[in-house]
């Protein structure tokens, strides 16, 4: 039965840019994936309106469900170095912003799509995105709490390394080299 869902997930499932009308099913899903003091009334709008400007900038993956109408079943944001130098109010030299490298963050999936494949495609478009884009990075970082096991190994399947020492609450962890992804060498070929 399991590999019978891996294969359904793999042929059902369409990942693809958000669009602003996806942009609430989004903001609910991470409402539901990192939950928030505050109450869902208060915290929506503000996420809604945070994501739409977003959507410029950043890449901002979602996976549907090709049978049921386009239901996001995860998603996943890489933040470009243009939004990293926003974030940090323009602090970055441009030396600097030369050397910052696309991060991966918010991977989210539906509780109900978990382990069949979802968040690996997810990863994977967004490794594809990157590796298109115009950024001038050989890598793509990411940082995932040590306790999430479940995400440590999708990311080490997906190619990724952890740069971090033993022990850190947050694992610290990057993927580049060549088109076969993995760690440090190869091809010269970026993320």
């Amino acid at each position: 039965a399991n590999r019978k869902a891996s294969i359904f997930t793999a042929v059902m499932v369409l990942v693809q840019p958000c669009t602003r009308s996806q942009a609430f099913g989004l903001c609910l899903l991470n409402l539901a994936t990192f939950p928030s003091e505050l109450p869902r009334w208060r915290q929506l709008p503000g996420d809604w309106l945070s994501l739409q400007r977003r959507l410029r900038i950043n890449h901002v993956l979602v996976a549907t469900s090709k049978e049921e109408s386009g239901h996001i079943l995860g998603s996943v944001e890489v933040h470009s170095p243009q939004y990293q130098q926003r974030l940090a109010g323009g602090a970055y030299s441009p030396e600097q912003l030369a050397r910052l490298q696309p991060y991966l963050a918010s991977l989210a999936v539906r509780e109900g799509a978990r382990g069949r494949g979802v968040g690996q495609s997810l990863v994977e478009a967004a490794v594809e995105a990157v590796r298109s884009s115009d950024y001038a990075g050989e890598h793509m970082l990411l940082g995932v709490t040590e306790t999430n096991s479940a995400a440590v190994r999708l990311y080490e399947r997906c190619g990724f390394e952890t740069l971090s020492a033993a022990g850190c609450e947050v694992r610290l962890m990057r993927r580049g080299g060549g088109p076969g992804g993995g760690g440090g060498g190869g091809g010269g070929g970026s993320v």
